[in-house]
C-alpha cells in the first residue's frame, strides 16, 4: 500500500479563493496556503475580515482536513484567519515542527555560495513567522553572519561590513562571496595551466636529451 502523497496548492486567479489538495501537509505548504489565501483576500472586493475563515473552508480537500473542520465549523468561523492557520499547525502538523525548523534556521552553517544559503535560511525563517521563534530582520543578520564560512567572515571583516539593514549586508556579503569565488576559480585556473606547461615542458626536455637509439650496425 503506497503511503499518503504531499499535499499541494494551486490557485485558478486572484479573484477565485486556493484550493489545499488532499494529501500530507508540511509547514512548507501551509505557508504557501495562507500566503495565496492573503492574496484571494487582498483582491476580493467586499469580503470582510470576519468571513475569511468561512470563505476558504471549501478550499480544503483532503478529507480528514475537512472533516475537522466542519465538526469545529462553529468555533472556527469566528477565529481570525491568522489564528485558524494557527489551529491548522497545532492538529495537523508535527508537534517538533517548530522546533525543527528553528533547529535548522540556528543550525545551519554556509557550505557554498553565500546566497543560496542565505535564501534557504531566510525561507526557512519564514516560515516561523507569527511565532516567539521567528527571528527579526536584526536577528536573522546576526545568525547569518555567525555561520559564515570562516574565509568570507575574514573577507567581510577586512572590507568592514558593519551594515545594520538586512537588505543592505546581504548585497555586499554576496558582492563580495561571488568576487572571492571567481578569485579562486581564476586561481586554480592558473595552477592547473602552470602544472600542465611544467608537465608539457618536462615531457619536451626528456625527448630533447634522450640519446638516440638509432645507429649503424657493420
Amino acid at each position: 500500500m503506497s503511503s499518503k502523497s504531499n499535499a499541494e496548492v494551486t490557485h485558478a486567479g486572484s479573484n477565485k479563493p486556493p484550493v489545499l489538495s488532499a494529501g500530507t501537509v508540511s509547514p512548507e505548504v501551509l505557508r504557501q496556503f495562507e500566503n495565496t489565501c492573503q492574496s484571494f483576500f487582498h483582491n476580493k472586493e467586499g469580503l470582510e475580515p470576519k468571513d475569511y475563515v468561512t470563505r476558504i473552508a471549501g478550499s480544503l480537500h483532503d478529507p480528514l482536513i475537512s472533516d475537522w473542520y466542519w465538526t469545529g465549523q462553529a468555533a472556527f468561523d469566528v477565529l481570525t484567519f491568522e489564528d485558524f492557520m494557527k489551529e491548522v499547525r497545532n492538529k495537523w502538523l508535527s508537534n517538533d515542527w517548530e522546533q525543527d525548523i528553528c533547529r535548522k534556521v540556528l543550525g545551519t552553517k554556509q557550505a557554498g555560495a553565500f546566497w543560496e544559503w542565505a535564501v534557504k535560511v531566510w525561507s526557512l525563517n519564514t516560515l516561523l513567522h507569527g511565532m516567539p521563534a521567528h527571528l527579526n530582520d536584526a536577528g536573522l543578520l546576526n545568525q547569518l553572519e555567525a555561520n559564515l564560512e570562516l574565509w568570507l567572515s575574514r573577507a567581510c571583516d577586512d572590507e568592514r561590513i558593519n551594515e545594520v539593514d538586512l537588505d543592505k549586508w546581504l548585497d555586499k556579503v554576496k558582492v563580495i562571496d561571488e568576487k572571492k569565488r571567481r578569485e579562486r576559480q581564476q586561481q586554480r585556473a592558473d595552477v592547473e595551466e602552470a602544472a600542465h606547461s611544467h608537465l608539457k615542458w618536462n615531457t619536451t626536455s626528456a625527448g630533447l636529451s634522450e640519446p638516440s637509439r638509432r645507429y649503424n650496425t657493420f
